[in-house]
């Protein structure tokens, strides 16, 4: 295997993917429009929003790289946003499958990414929501690129489903901050629906240069053994600086690239907790190589040193740029690069985890793989019409993909 990714790196690292493979992983056949026409392509502005965003929250997002803004989304776009989830869920592209197969599965959930490259609700909303205003206020940046991986995410099981680690979603993303001491991304945890915390938990660590110092142990990628030894070593001090989000639609929890997080789905068998993280830099994001961006081919065309740009990184604020939103064309380099990344991810992050822990988080991976599943809650805009989720075949929707 290893020697075939080589292989295959050297040799077309620079040739673009074919039109055929381009649509194969990255084309969604099912994607819709979703919103009106006097919101399509309108700059956001604060009039969107439940509630402004104060100097507060700025402050606490710069020094903290977490802040929890409950109750600022309206009723309204909460209604877009599970339209978007809907739109790239009940259409995966085999992108989407592969990322789930390779990543998502180990904690029970399934994830469907690139949502403003692929899906068209997904770019009316990067372009016109107020989450991209918010980003470009807590980021104090002129101007806004789309991030990935943006992630529209579900848990199809509970009991026994594990969990991610304590991680920072930085170590696999290429940039670093220009100003050290300003933030360079913002990424928005949103819930879709009402969560209990004995259903769904997310916890982000303050991150402030105090807290860091306070705690006695550096979290970088995915590291099972790690997470172990903060769990029960830590458990005075994590209390005082974990901040955690109202569970309900509207409220959302907005983190830094290096901000310490984790997620547990404790029991959304009824509802699947539907979610949204939607990823945005700013003007002091620079482009960083040599990053391991597992699954994540976005890599192309882009510069050390400079700011993020091209297709890879498409401007949404203030406004767009067109070329920019032509369709993602990585390289076969790169497709085999990001691949052989998350196989190398996936491996450091059991290093010292005991074998009946790893054996539980492959076992979920297999059972969905061999049975070919993919889950579709009953969910519309208004939220939940019933309990559970219908299951799409892989093998049928990825020859309706290749047909198409």
């Amino acid at each position: 295997f290893v020697a075939t990714i080589t292989l295959i790196t050297i040799s077309y690292q620079n040739t673009p993917i074919s039109p055929f493979l381009q649509k194969m992983f990255f084309h969604r056949p099912g994607s819709q429009s979703c919103l009106p026409d006097n919101l399509r392509n309108r700059i956001p502005s604060e009039d969107m929003l439940r509630r402004p965003l104060t100097p507060d929250d700025v402050k606490s997002f710069q020094s903290n790289g977490v802040v929890v803004l409950n109750d600022i989304l309206s009723e309204e776009w909460i209604a877009h946003l599970r339209s978007l989830f809907m739109d790239v869920v009940s259409s995966p592209t085999l992108w989407d499958i592969v990322y789930t197969r390779m990543v998502a599965n180990f904690y029970g959930a399934q994830k469907n990414i690139f949502l403003h490259h692929t899906s068209i609700c997904g770019k009316e909303i990067a372009l016109s929501a107020p989450t991209t205003l918010l980003a470009a206020q807590l980021l104090q940046s002129n101007t806004v690129r789309v991030c990935e991986p943006s992630e529209a995410i579900l848990n199809y099981a509970s009991e026994n489903s594990g969990h991610s680690s304590w991680h920072q979603d930085g170590v696999y993303m290429p940039f670093e901050k220009k100003d050290p001491g300003k933030r360079a991304i913002v990424r928005f945890w949103i819930p879709l629906l009402s969560y209990e915390e004995n259903e769904m938990r997310f916890q982000a660590l303050n991150n402030s240069e105090s807290c860091q110092q306070e705690r006695n142990f550096d979290v970088l990628g995915a590291d099972f053994l790690l997470h172990e030894q903060i769990e029960r070593d830590e458990a005075k001090i994590l209390p005082r600086q974990i901040l955690e989000p109202r569970y309900r639609p509207g409220s959302i929890i907005a983190f830094a690239g290096d901000t310490p997080h984790y997620a547990e789905a404790l029991n959304c068998d009824h509802h699947t907790c539907p979610r949204l993280i939607l990823s945005f830099s700013g003007d002091n994001a620079m482009y960083t190589s040599g990053k391991h961006t597992g699954l994540l081919p976005i890599n192309d065309n882009q510069t050390d040193g400079l700011g993020l740009q091209g297709i890879q990184f498409p401007q949404v604020y203030p406004e767009k740029i067109d070329w920019e939103w032509e369709p993602l064309t990585p390289t076969y380099g790169e497709i085999c690069r990001v691949t052989f990344d998350s196989f190398q991810a996936g491996s450091k992050a059991f290093v010292g985890v005991k074998l009946s822990v790893v054996k539980d988080y492959v076992y979920r991976v297999v059972v969905p793989l061999f049975g070919g599943m993919w889950a579709i809650p009953y969910l519309d805009a208004n939220g939940v019409i019933k309990h559970g989720f219908e299951t799409l075949s892989i093998s049928k929707h990825i020859k309706s993909l290749i047909y198409s």
